[in-house]
């Protein structure tokens, strides 16, 4: 039976704010190397770690992350800092994902410029998107790990993958016509959101190299006891 790796979606929620470097070191510390968290790009051109577009819900401040500057309370994650706690973990992977709202807001071309320099750095991680346009001008400067972000479940968009050749596709698991396997190709797939081993077990069998999860950590202790 295929045994999915267990991807932690946005840190261990469990005792921490999602996508804070408190919430990613605890998944580090109990042993997954696997990271997803989200990127924006705020007022001062800063990539930072926030899932929506404003920061209502995760700091209960109703202000547009496109208005909510460098040094402004509350304090954001920014990109360096996760970048600098990964590497005091071996092997780990992030997996960064720029926010569609950012792309909209500011535009492809600004956002890349925004996050060339860490290229380097992050050259080891894989760079998540919705918009494929945005990943293929992230290859063509020098960011060879790409990964796509699946809006929907098609054919078009089957042949426009194949053409791109990403190296991760992710998908929610309620996209997937029931009874379809995933897409083979020389990609490998993440689904979300998972939160039993059961779940992960089935969705391994139908193709995924990892499932995404809130509670990632409960799931990694799980899969370990299975091997």
């Amino acid at each position: 039976m295929k045994t999915p790796q267990i991807m932690s979606h946005r840190g261990d929620l469990r005792s921490h704010p999602e996508n804070s470097l408190a919430a990613l070191e605890s998944a580090l510390a109990a042993g997954i190397r696997h990271l997803e968290c989200d990127i924006q790009i705020n007022a001062s051109g800063t990539p930072v770690l926030l899932h929506d577009p404003n920061l209502l819900r995760t700091f209960a401040v109703d202000r547009s992350v496109f208005e909510h500057a460098d040094g402004q309370s509350p304090s954001l994650p920014v990109l360096a800092d996760v970048l600098e706690l990964s590497d005091r973990y071996p092997e780990t992977v992030l997996y960064l994902e720029i926010k569609y709202d950012s792309l909209e807001h500011w535009g492809e071309t600004f956002v890349l410029d925004r996050l060339l320099p860490w290229s380097e750095r992050i050259k080891q991680h894989v760079l998540l998107a919705s918009s494929k346009r945005f990943l293929s001008l992230a290859r063509e400067t020098g960011l060879p790990r790409i990964g796509v972000n699946l809006r929907d479940w098609s054919a078009a968009n089957h042949e426009q993958l194949a053409a791109l050749q990403p190296d991760l596709l992710v998908v929610n698991v309620q996209r997937v016509p029931d009874g379809e396997n995933l897409w083979p190709g020389p990609w490998q797939w993440a689904v979300y959101e998972v939160e039993d081993i059961a779940t992960a077990l089935h969705w391994g069998e139908r193709g995924a190299h990892f499932v995404l999860s809130h509670v990632g950590v409960e799931l990694h202790q799980q899969r370990q006891a299975l091997n």
